[in-house]
Parts: structure tokens; C-alpha cells; sequence
């Protein structure tokens, strides 16, 4: 009775393993806070999730927060279909994007590095007003990768940008296997809400920052010329939704 249970043990595990049901856990870090996200893998799908808990670093101080009552980023890969699908945040409104996975074109770079043992080879991408770098390994034969992230011949395991001295760093910590069923919260997920597509949420964003501007034109600052100044600042997006907006009315935007 043992041996039977050793077998059947034996071969669930491996067919997760053949399936590429795993989990990687990345930390990422925006800045002065570090969050822990999780990448569930299936064969067709995959499913990244932030989680609660998070630390901010400051003045050599460590002080660790849960993130409950902030907004939970979800974002889904269908990898067969070449799509995501996520929620988005802006201004306070969220919205639910249709997203390609053909959006980043990569350029491979002469340099290596080791993240969790494995040999990666790096590679950059411009994408949506950042340069990004990817570490990527062919020891695992999977073509994903943490949040947008994907289209290396091999598994991204640490992604880098600090242009304008902001800093986005997402480096895988563990992997294991999981057994979660990623097509059903995949199903749920797109069945329950109602999705625009990227050129979409660009219109969105720009006509909330029109309203943005109209409202902020009674707290203008006045300057020594008697022009009227304001400027809005959009920071920590590891994507630029538009720069068309950079000066309108006496009002600059800092992207």
C-alpha cells in the first residue's frame, strides 16, 4: 500500500513538473519599498499576484506595513492567445486592460550574471518610456517571466530599470510547484469584468488629465512674469500610459 502511494506521489509530481506548474516568488522594488509577488506557471497560463505584506526602507530604518486596503494589482497571461489581462490604477479609478505580449522587442547584450544558480544571459527592451534589463536563463525551459514580462527563449529571472533615478527591480527569491488552478481564476477573472484595450485606457488617461488640469487652474502658483505653473508629476509606473501631455495651458507634466 506504501509503494502504491510512493508511485502515485511519484507521478502527480511529475506530471506538474512536465505541466511547468510552478511558482516563483519575486521581490520587487519600486524605490524605498520592497513587495513580494508570486508568479504562478501552467502549461497554457499564468497568473501574477502581489501579495499583502510589504517593507519601506528609510533613513536606515526598516518598518514592514500590509498592504490590505491598497489596490492588489492581478494580471493574467494567456500564453497560447498571446494576451494579458489586468487591472490598472489611475487617479483613483481602476480599469481592466487587454494587453498584447508581442509588445516587447528585445536586443540581446554581451554579458552574463547568476540569479538562484542558474546561468542567465541579459537582454534589453524599451518599453512604454523605460529601458528595461532582463536576466534570463535557458536551464529553464519556460518563456515567462514576472509581471509583463516575456518573449526571452528561456526564463526571466531578474528585471532592472533605474532611468531617472527610479528604481524598478524584480528578482526572483524561490520556485517550487504548485498545484493551483490558474485557467479557472484565468476564467473568472475575464468573465467578471469588462476589458479596454490599451489604446483605450490611453483616451481614459487623457481625458482625466484634462480634468485634472481644469480643476488645479484656481491653485495655479503665480510666478514673477504673472504666467500661471502647475506641474503634475506621474512617478513609480513601470509604464508610461502617455506623454502627450507635456505642456498645456501653463501646465507641465513631469513623466
Amino acid at each position: 500500500m506504501k509503494k502504491i502511494i510512493l508511485i502515485l506521489l511519484f507521478l502527480s509530481q511529475n506530471l506538474i513538473a512536465q505541466n511547468d506548474y510552478r511558482l516563483f516568488v519575486f521581490e520587487e522594488i519600486t524605490n524605498n519599498k520592497t513587495f513580494t509577488n508570486s508568479l504562478y506557471i501552467s502549461s497554457d497560463w499564468s497568473y501574477w499576484e502581489q501579495n499583502n505584506d510589504y517593507k519601506v526602507e528609510r533613513d536606515e530604518s526598516v518598518s514592514y506595513r500590509n498592504s490590505r486596503n491598497l489596490f492588489k494589482h492581478n494580471l493574467f497571461k494567456n500564453i497560447k492567445k498571446s494576451e494579458i489581462y489586468h487591472n490598472y490604477k489611475l487617479l483613483s479609478k481602476v480599469f481592466y486592460v487587454k494587453d498584447s505580449l508581442s509588445n516587447m522587442k528585445w536586443n540581446l547584450i554581451d554579458s552574463t550574471e547568476v540569479v538562484l544558480d542558474y546561468k542567465c544571459q541579459i537582454a534589453k527592451t524599451k518599453f512604454r518610456g523605460r529601458e528595461y534589463f532582463a536576466s534570463f536563463t535557458s536551464e529553464i525551459a519556460i518563456q515567462n517571466g514576472p509581471w509583463k514580462f516575456h518573449g526571452l527563449p528561456g526564463m526571466i529571472l531578474k528585471v532592472v530599470s533605474d532611468e531617472n533615478d527610479e528604481l524598478y527591480k524584480m528578482e526572483c527569491i524561490e520556485i517550487k510547484l504548485h498545484n493551483e488552478n490558474i485557467e479557472s481564476r484565468y476564467q473568472k477573472f475575464i468573465e467578471k469584468n469588462k476589458f479596454i484595450t490599451w489604446e483605450q485606457l490611453e483616451k481614459s488617461f487623457l481625458r482625466m488629465m484634462d480634468n485634472a488640469f481644469k480643476k488645479l487652474k484656481s491653485h495655479y502658483e503665480t510666478s514673477d512674469t504673472g504666467e500661471s505653473t502647475v506641474t503634475i508629476k506621474v512617478k513609480n509606473r513601470k509604464e508610461i500610459i502617455s506623454e502627450k501631455f507635456q505642456l498645456k495651458d501653463g501646465v507641465t507634466t513631469d513623466f
